[in-house]
């Protein structure tokens, strides 16, 4: 079996041989394309919604080219500038924690916004897969506090359970 030749997609192999072994090697044309759309893109979104109207989608597209590629699953190859982010958003846009947050509870100032705590595993969530909980200070005195927890499927991208907790520091 023998490889298409792809060297007119290389602009810079017109005029001769790249032997550098500590670049990233010749830029294909496409790259030039794809920056500019990428940065036309990033100038023109003026709200905090810029990673749900388009790249999310883009992670995932590459995502599925780099499972494609490992042999994986559409969906299995998850990716994002920040998981974290990522499940603050989910929450942030689910109907649950829009609910809370539309109950006029006044919370303290100072507890901060959602925040992610830690990856569930599926042993102790009762989830299918890993997922991350994010959570939501309601009330914290210096000594205890509540809150609410979301549990995110960043592969579902939803909310799968929530649920009340309480802490005690120190």
């Amino acid at each position: 079996m023998t490889t298409p030749r792809h060297r007119e997609e290389f602009p810079t192999l017109a005029s001769g041989i790249h032997l550098l072994s500590h670049s990233l090697g010749p830029v294909p044309r496409a790259a030039r394309e794809s920056m500019i759309a990428y940065f036309d893109a990033w100038e023109h979104h003026t709200s905090e919604d810029a990673w749900a109207t388009s790249w999310w989608e883009l992670s995932r597209r590459v995502g599925d080219r780099i499972a494609r590629i490992l042999g994986g699953a559409p969906g299995s190859v998850q990716i994002q500038p920040n998981a974290s982010t990522r499940a603050i958003d989910i929450v942030r846009g689910s109907a649950p924690f829009r609910e809370l947050r539309g109950q006029g509870r006044v919370r303290p100032a100072g507890l901060g916004d959602l925040e992610p705590a830690e990856w569930s595993p599926p042993c102790e969530s009762g989830h299918v897969r890993w997922a991350l909980d994010v959570w939501y200070l309601l009330t914290f005195n210096g000594m205890v506090g509540e809150g609410r927890a979301f549990l995110v499927d960043l592969v579902e991208r939803q909310v799968v359970r929530e649920r009340d907790f309480q802490f005690r520091a120190g």
